[in-house]
């Protein structure tokens, strides 16, 4: 199909840049009645510090299912409560290079000390 490889060609040299979308954002749930927390408040309650438990996790979950919240939207809500509170509290978050430095050096130390006791049982004897 010569005509369809021309558009193509043709769109790709017109140099057009594709922007992001905006997205109407929509309430995650209905106001509360009967003197709730709201579901934001609950989520920043549940965790210490910049920790969430597992626990607390699930239970936070089980609300949004009883609150008729997407699962979707309170896992987002969580997430976004965990990053600003590690932003809050300035907690770095480990990388795969300081990981690797690590477990390495870990690893190596611990060469280390059984090298030096099979020097120690052969040196001995």
């Amino acid at each position: 199909m010569p005509g369809s490889s021309t558009a193509t060609v043709a769109f790709a040299s017109s140099g057009l840049v594709q922007r992001p979308r905006f997205v109407k954002s929509r309430a995650i749930e209905q106001p509360p009645r009967y003197g709730e927390k709201p579901y934001k408040q609950l989520v920043e309650e549940a965790f210490d510090g910049a920790v969430l438990r597992l626990s607390q996790k699930l239970r936070l979950l089980e609300e949004a299912d009883n609150r008729h919240i997407r699962r979707g939207d309170a896992i987002d809500l969580i997430t976004a409560t965990r990053h600003r509170l590690e932003k809050k509290f300035s907690i770095p978050r480990p990388t795969k290079m300081g990981m690797f430095l690590k477990h390495f050096a870990c690893f190596a130390t611990a060469y280390l000390v059984f090298a030096l006791a099979c020097c120690a049982i052969v040196a001995l004897h």
